[in-house]
């Protein structure tokens, strides 16, 4: 039916798609400028404002008198069609019959506030711009099936103003990443998002085919190996905010496809490094939220207030276990893998296999320090056995200069002072590739350009990894991460 009006509109010479619509102001702008100088009843005729939006909701008093609401983005306003006050009592009769709900229109009027006392624009004409052929929610109801919220996404956006929000969160947070790094001197970066080996997190990556060079490529998990060549060549500070991808399963804080800031500087210690992504979220939280505090999930009261909580993982990992576990620098013993297996099956941990000491171990650690930590914590010195690209630790053997920092048990930052000797390093690719041998497909390959990188020289560099969609759950307040995505996959019918 809808379809079939526009037909007869386009027939009577009317175009539903015009080609232009000029706006002088937007809504937000509109009530920032009129919503403190209007009285109840009174109207700027002088101030003639051209704005667009989707009309959201109609209600008629006559057939004389109409008010819509109209939506641009997150802002709302009222417009009123009043046949006397518009330029044709003709058009005025054709075009009201003609705009339904979801229409995208274009108007011009005067800045009104009606007797009620609610901001208004008098209309003196309304145009279609794109009309909408399929109908929308009613905004009693709303539309809150997730599975049409992700499926139509575009009509999930424009009816729930915080699935806005999520998103207009998850730019902020890009924004002020991009403008606190530039500030400090850090060079904004742009890395291929293909590569012949996969490197730079434990992770399985998509693997895909370039016709041109007949070769077989992976989609990246990390950008962390050339940044750290650009280190090599030179860039004392460089940083990128752009996608990965690891082809892995989906639930509530995972997803193939996500977004991180990676930033390296080198110089310093490894405290400084502590320090600069310290100060970095907390002046990122008090710009984002207003305040170091906030709730989350209703249940839960987060607080970003500097200094975060520290926690070493070995000592706290033996309190946890009421145990004493085997040295660290034993980890790459038969017999420690015997320990770690025996303890995930006494605390009825799942590891599928296969069951390396990597992955045993990153299970107890997921389990009985990760899932604890509510409020902001770094969790130090991780085994140099799960940490293939980090530096070893100065003091005790078998544990790195690392620090991941949690919030809701979820990791957000993940960091390390970076391991520089080609010659270590090559071992640590080198236990990964039996990992990899044994069925472990997220571990490491052999990156054979990245070594002669190292031979190089890369000088003290401190590296840190930033989960943004995973922060911008915890400002936007929503429990599952597609609630931060701008179009999650769903599967097709």
């Amino acid at each position: 039916m809808r379809c079939r009006q526009m037909h007869q509109f386009k027939k009577g010479g009317g175009n539903p798609y015009p080609h232009d619509f000029q706006i002088t102001i937007s809504l937000e702008d509109f009530i920032n400028k009129y919503a403190n100088n209007l009285e109840k009843g009174l109207a700027f005729k002088h101030d003639i404002v051209s704005v667009s939006g989707r009309i959201i909701t109609i209600r008629k008093s006559s057939s004389k008198l109409i008010f819509y609401v109209l939506r641009e983005r997150k802002v709302h306003l009222q417009i009123i069609a009043d046949a006397t006050s518009y330029f044709s009592k003709e058009e005025f009769l054709e075009i009201t019959d003609i705009i339904k709900r979801g229409d995208v229109i274009g108007i011009k009027g005067y800045p009104f506030r009606s007797n009620s006392g609610e901001l208004s624009i008098l209309a003196i004409n309304m145009q279609i711009i794109a009309p909408c052929l399929r109908p929308i929610p009613v905004p009693y109801y709303g539309l809150k099936n997730n599975k049409t919220r992700f499926k139509e996404r575009y009509v999930d956006l424009f009816m729930n103003l915080s699935s806005q929000e999520a998103l207009i969160i998850h730019s902020n947070i890009r924004t002020f990443l991009r403008n606190y790094l530039a500030f400090h001197k850090f060079f904004d970066a742009d890395t291929p998002k293909f590569s012949k080996t996969p490197g730079g997190a434990n992770a399985k990556p998509f693997k895909t085919h370039y016709n041109g060079l007949d070769m077989d490529l992976f989609l990246r998990v990390s950008p962390e190996l050339n940044l750290k060549k650009l280190c090599v060549s030179g860039f004392k500070r460089v940083f990128e905010i752009g996608t990965v991808f690891r082809n892995e399963g989906i639930d509530r804080s995972h997803y193939p496809e996500f977004t991180t800031c990676e930033f390296y500087m080198a110089d310093g210690n490894h405290n400084d490094l502590l320090i600069f992504v310290e100060n970095l979220l907390t002046e990122m939280v008090k710009k984002i939220k207003g305040s170091y505090k906030f709730k989350y999930n209703k249940e839960h009261d987060i607080n970003f207030t500097p200094p975060f909580k520290r926690i070493k993982i070995w000592p706290a990992l033996e309190d946890a276990l009421d145990m004493k576990l085997p040295d660290p620098k034993t980890l790459y013993s038969a017999e420690a893998n015997r320990i770690f297996s025996n303890l995930c099956i006494k605390h009825n941990l799942e590891c599928d296999s296969p069951r390396t000491t990597t992955r045993l171990i990153n299970k107890l650690i997921e389990h009985f320090l990760e899932k604890t930590l509510i409020n902001p914590t770094f969790l130090c010195e991780h085994p140099e056995i799960i940490s293939p690209l980090a530096k070893s630790h100065p003091e005790v053997e078998g544990l790195t200069q690392r620090f991941e920092m949690f919030v809701m048990g979820m990791e957000i930052v993940n960091a390390y002072t970076e391991l520089n000797d080609p010659e270590e390093q090559r071992k640590r690719f080198e236990a990964q590739s039996r990992d990899k041998a044994a069925g472990d497909q997220e571990a490491h390959l052999i990156d054979e350009d990245f070594l002669r990188a190292l031979e190089y020289g890369l000088p003290v560099t401190h590296g840190c990894g930033i989960g943004i969609d995973r922060l911008a759950m915890l400002l936007a307040n929503v429990y599952n991460i597609t609630e931060v995505l701008s179009f999650p996959f769903s599967k097709t019918e």
